[in-house]
């Protein structure tokens, strides 16, 4: 039997699995940033929020939020990127896909498809006006 512990043998229990353990992914990467997401059903606005992700992979975002939306529920997540295109430009990551369970206290979406978007320049000092 796959998975059993095996007590005639000798062997231990198995360890328990660490918090934030998410067995589906084969790689998670700790990317920590502010989220806004929105739940669709169709076209149509369930609810939104704000959350903060915990960690990332090719296949799926998990990020804590005070209101868990309910499994299958369709999400679109948007994080602000860390690094900045051509050094100069901010990016968003724009994210698309469906709840499925995760870790307790914590979001798990399925990544259906994914899109990096350019930010608007967040200025420091306004742009001089000239006067004629």
């Amino acid at each position: 039997m796959i998975g059993a512990t095996r007590i005639a043998t000798g062997c231990a229990e198995p360890a328990a699995k660490p918090a934030g353990y998410f067995p589906r992914a084969k790689r998670l990467f700790p990317i920590n940033q502010d989220v806004h997401f929105e739940c669709m059903k169709g076209t149509r606005l369930l609810a939104s929020g704000v959350g903060r992700t915990v960690a990332i992979s090719s296949h799926e975002v998990h990020f804590t939020t005070l209101e868990l939306p309910k499994p299958r529920t369709r999400v679109r997540l948007v994080l602000e990127w860390p690094a900045l295109l051509h050094d100069t430009c901010p990016m968003s990551l724009e994210i698309h896909g469906s709840v499925i369970p995760g870790a307790p206290g914590t979001v798990a979406i399925r990544i259906a498809r994914y899109e990096f978007r350019t930010r608007a320049v967040k200025r420091s000092k306004p742009l001089p006006v000239s006067v004629s």
